[in-house]
């Protein structure tokens, strides 16, 4: 082999082979697989707000724990699932294919979660973001995947009532565009100057008019290729908000569902982060003169939904 060969090869293979690594530390394809017997089905909540990340946005482990291990004490217990029911359950639940990209996965549950346990006291977890087997005394074995339409299967199979369990839909960027024009302030796209970050799909910002700049600077929408890199961005932004305006503040958080929001007051203004699915609005130092304002503006960029019953 020449040189001019070898070196035109190894042009070949190289990116080739970043690419197929690229490709499987970022997606994953995986089923649920039964693994023995069935003694009990469980509907929890698992009220586990400190979720954090397995994996980075290229794939790769982060940190020496990667998965959290099962803690007993954040289970609410919803219901039961009638025997009867087990073998209708685990045919639908069990042996089908369903993939997520997994890159910046979460390295735990949280929420809703339909729990299967073992005669051996092994379990099995199964969430909207989070599937995973676990040994008998809690400790993580394996991560499985995500199962976003987890929330079908729940209404078939158990009785309670989860339209507490609410998200939220966020708007459209033309939607946006529209409303922030109605409300006076002046748009302007993004979205081809950041055409070339990673994970960033559309950004629009909303400029208050110069003879308002009392209010505030402008509230930013940004929708990104993806779930997990919105959920990403936003913790990004509620460390920097944190960070930015010192001990002297109120916060409010909450995360339902894939929804999440904070809103901070700190020295007279408000600092409003809200993100749902892969769009995070964000109306960072407003004068706290216009708080109503801003959270009527928030209600109508993510509306509620309920999750109900065909």
């Amino acid at each position: 082999m020449t040189s001019k060969t070898y070196i035109k090869k190894m042009c070949f293979m190289v990116p080739l082979t970043i690419a197929m690594l690229t490709l499987t530390a970022c997606s994953y394809v995986g089923y649920l697989e039964l693994r023995g017997d069935v003694v009990n089905i469980r509907l929890i909540h698992y009220d586990n707000p400190n979720v954090g990340f397995a994996r980075d946005t290229l794939g790769f482990a982060i940190g020496p724990g990667r998965y959290k291990d099962f803690d007993e004490s954040l289970v609410e217990v919803l219901e039961y699932l009638d025997e009867g029911q087990f073998e209708s359950f685990l045919a639908a639940a069990y042996g089908q294919s369903f993939f997520e990209h997994v890159a910046g996965r979460p390295d735990s549950a949280n929420g809703l979660i339909v729990l299967v346990q073992y005669e051996s006291g092994e379990f099995d977890i199964i969430s909207h973001s989070f599937t995973a087997q676990f040994a008998a005394d809690g400790s993580f074995e394996a991560y499985v995947a995500a199962w976003w339409d987890i929330h079908n299967v729940i209404h078939r199979y158990f009785e309670t009532d989860i339209t507490w369990f609410m998200g939220r839909t966020p708007t459209t960027a033309s939607d946006f565009s529209r409303l922030m024009r109605t409300e006076g302030l002046d748009v302007t796209d993004y979205s081809e100057d950041v055409s070339d970050i990673p994970g960033i799909r559309r950004k629009i910002r909303a400029y208050f008019p110069y003879h308002h700049a009392e209010a505030g600077n402008f509230i930013e929408f940004t929708e990104f290729w993806g779930h997990v890199r919105s959920m990403e961005a936003f913790e990004a932004q509620r460390a920097e908000i944190l960070y930015a305006i010192g001990s002297n503040h109120t916060t409010q958080e909450e995360q339902i569902a894939d929804y999440r929001l904070i809103q901070v007051h700190s020295r007279g203004n408000v600092y409003r982060a809200e993100r749902a699915s892969d769009v995070m609005v964000t109306a960072l130092s407003v004068s706290a003169e216009y708080s109503e304002w801003i959270e009527g503006i928030f209600n109508r960029l993510f509306t509620e939904r309920a999750i109900t019953r065909d």
